[in-house]
């Protein structure tokens, strides 16, 4: 994963089923909140969605 990426967020139930398209998002940066606890492959980015310009938020992605 690069800065600037695009990227679909999902939600998800705790099986790991995805549910619900949250949207697209670009990779603006990793966030400060740090990667303990994530399984290997995921990490925290933050992110600003296509439908909402310079907005930003923390979401976990998984790495490809």
């Amino acid at each position: 994963m690069n800065r600037g990426d695009i990227v679909t967020i999902y939600n998800t139930t705790l099986g790991g089923k995805q549910i619900i398209v949250e949207g697209r998002a670009k990779l603006i940066k990793p966030s400060d909140i740090g990667n303990d606890g994530l399984n290997k492959g995921w990490e925290y980015w933050q992110v600003e969605f296509t439908e909402q310009k310079d907005e930003y938020f923390d979401r976990i992605v998984e790495l490809s």
